[in-house]
């Protein structure tokens, strides 16, 4: 019935070797993979990159990354490596401290020796948008829902309304494709449209059943 049910995670002492404090478990609808975060701030980071048009992977439990830095052996753990038009290898803290800072240089150096760029992710830049981050959310539930479904005469309408009028509001296309108010197919069809760039859903100013659903692609920051 569910796509991926059948992943393993190699048991208690696989899963605590890596992360000791233990992890939790998710999954990626769009791509058909499980995911799985150390801390609910690595989720929230990996969430916000989610739905990007373009991003083909992001790999959520990566390998240590090593290399020598003028002699010195510098390694890594990477929270997060996006595949979007190159590789970019993602740290996220807390905050900045002296701590990070260290950690930051290491990134830096390992990324620039694999050819990779960086970035230092914060709890600030990730918890910015608190309304986005729940509308990601709402939305990937849903997906996930119709994850083995691919509701393809229901994206045809929702292109077929789409093609006279350039936007639209959520709630105006459930009313004039007759979806009913408890039916989330309508938010997964149009989260998949979102990843490959057909449409573009307003969710970093309004409640997702109040945004505004146009033609084009999510411009990826």
């Amino acid at each position: 019935m569910w796509t991926g049910r059948d992943h393993r995670f190699g048991g208690l002492k696989r899963r605590y070797s890596k992360r000791p404090r233990g992890d939790s478990r998710s999954f990626d609808p769009l791509r058909g993979e499980t995911v799985s975060f150390s801390t609910e701030l690595k989720y929230e980071n990996w969430l916000l990159y989610w739905v990007q048009p373009g991003v083909s992977r992001l790999i959520t439990s990566p390998e240590r990354l090593r290399c020598l830095d003028h002699g010195q052996s510098l390694s890594i753990v990477p929270d997060l490596i996006v595949v979007h038009e190159g590789v970019q290898l993602q740290c996220v803290v807390a905050e900045e401290n002296e701590a990070t800072k260290r950690k930051e240089s290491s990134l830096q150096r390992i990324a620039t020796a694999h050819g990779c760029s960086w970035a230092v992710r914060t709890r600030k830049q990730i918890r910015e948008n608190s309304l986005l981050l729940d509308n990601l959310e709402h939305f990937r539930q849903a997906a996930t829902v119709f994850v083995d479904d691919p509701l393809d005469s229901l994206r045809r309408d929702v292109e077929a309304v789409l093609t006279d009028k350039s936007s639209v509001s959520f709630n105006d296309l459930r009313r004039a494709l007759a979806v009913p108010d408890k039916d989330s197919s309508l938010e997964a069809v149009l989260i998949r449209m979102q990843w490959a760039g057909r449409v573009h859903i307003n969710l970093e100013e309004f409640r997702y059943d109040e945004a505004i659903v146009s033609r084009g692609a999510l411009r990826t920051r």
